[in-house]
């Protein structure tokens, strides 16, 4: 009987713990629309949210949290752009961790940035060729082909400049701020 009540506190904190920490993603997306430079920061800063889920709870309640995240930010978000970034590229904190398994560091950087190129060149092809978003397709038909082609290396830089981050944060959220959650221990 203790155990059975000791089980149903233990999930009822973790779905308070991660309904809160969706929530506050949710903000973020939706603050993200208020200013435009935000549509490829707000997606990177909720998978920082993410990191104290994945790390106290594990995968499976990280991977939820994504879901509901991503879903509520397709319905919600004004930025459709910054919305389907976070479908896309989301998950990669819960990828990271398979990836950084690999043995050879050569073909770690390889696997990702493969998944940033595949999975950002497919977002856009569907934002553009399927959904025919109108911001979008103005946006690259304004712009030449060169510029294109530099906003795609620019936005691969600054995704592996974030692995590099992800993982120090990933660090400092262990050695620091993991002790101030002992409710979630409780």
């Amino acid at each position: 009987m203790a155990s059975s009540r000791s089980s149903a506190k233990e999930n009822s904190t973790r779905v308070a713990f991660c309904g809160v920490l969706i929530a506050l993603s949710l903000v973020v997306m939706l603050l993200g629309g208020f200013i435009p430079v935000a549509t490829y920061c707000t997606p990177l800063l909720v998978m920082i949210i993410l990191l104290p889920i994945l790390q106290e709870f594990g995968g499976k309640w990280a991977l939820l949290s994504y879901v509901a995240t991503a879903l509520l930010s397709l319905m919600l978000c004004a930025d459709k752009e910054a919305a389907f970034l976070y479908l896309f590229i989301g998950f990669y904190p819960l990828l990271k961790i398979r990836i950084d398994k690999l043995p050879a560091k050569a073909l770690r950087i390889f696997v990702k940035l493969a998944f940033f190129v595949g999975t950002v060149g497919a977002m856009y092809a569907l934002l553009c060729f399927v959904f025919r978003l109108d911001q979008v397709l103005s946006s690259f038909k304004d712009d030449g082909t060169a510029f294109i082609v530099i906003f795609f290396a620019v936005l691969l830089v600054c995704l592996m400049i974030f692995d590099f981050l992800l993982a120090r944060l990933t660090l400092i959220y262990n050695a620091k701020l993991r002790t101030k959650l002992r409710f979630l221990k409780k």
